[in-house]
């Protein structure tokens, strides 16, 4: 109940000032004519937003048809943050891999120490996040088999014997249409690109509009110019 009062008294002590405020004609001040013009632009272009959402709005036929022809630019496929040591010969691989599981060395040393990868000095074998079905075939099965923190290898490909450990990894996304998420995530892409076409088709067939570039850059390099020479005024009056 409190509360409720306390936004009513804040209604009412709002409606005073305003009122107060048109007495004053402050309405006619330029600095609220230009918020006020503003807010109505802002205000109609998301009012016929939503009309036009409604009406470009696909049906579930066309997102099920969109994804099915666009899945591969949509999907995210599963990732895995790898770290990897290359050895020359499957017999050295294993060695290497026989003292990492006894502890004698760390899978850190072992890249910095054995790895034929000239970047493994600097990464310790660390190569970061990699896609499924972005590799060699054997790596990539072998990566993607593999469960957190475990070693596993040697796996050949024509960079040498692999050791692998899977440091991290990311789920799939996106990857079914079936999946409420990704539904609503294709929906609103065609929304989007829908808009886009409509502006477009504005601009070109009802609003031609030109961009004169050098002029555009003109104004952009006056915009950049302009901290630079206030700086240099306010260091003169030091």
């Amino acid at each position: 109940t409190a509360k409720r009062v306390e936004m009513v008294d804040d209604l009412i002590d709002n409606g005073l000032m305003a009122r107060k405020g048109r007495e004053a004609d402050l309405a006619k001040e330029p600095i609220f004519q230009a918020r006020l013009d503003e807010h109505e632009k802002v205000r109609l272009i998301n009012l016929r937003r939503d009309q036009l959402v409604d009406r470009l709005a696909p049906s579930a036929e066309e997102i099920r048809a969109y994804y099915k022809e666009n899945r591969d630019k949509i999907a995210i496929p599963e990732s895995r943050k790898i770290q990897m040591v290359v050895l020359k010969t499957r017999e050295e691989a294993e060695a290497v891999k026989a003292k990492i599981d006894k502890g004698e060395i760390t899978i850190f040393e072992a890249a910095r120490d054995y790895s034929i990868d000239p970047n493994a000095k600097k990464t310790l074998g660390e190569i970061g996040w990699v896609t499924k079905g972005s590799g060699f075939p054997k790596l990539d099965k072998l990566a993607f088999s593999l469960k957190k923190e475990v070693l596993g290898g040697p796996v050949e490909s024509p960079a040498g014997w692999h050791l692998v450990k899977v440091l991290d990894q990311r789920d799939a996304q996106l990857d079914d249409i079936a999946d409420k998420k990704t539904y609503k995530k294709v929906r609103r892409m065609m929304i989007h690109a829908r808009l886009d076409e409509y502006t477009r088709k504005l601009r070109k067939e009802s609003f031609p509009v030109e961009i004169y570039q050098e002029t555009l850059n003109r104004i952009l390099q006056q915009e950049v110019a302009a901290p630079e020479a206030a700086k240099e005024t306010a260091a003169s009056h030091e």
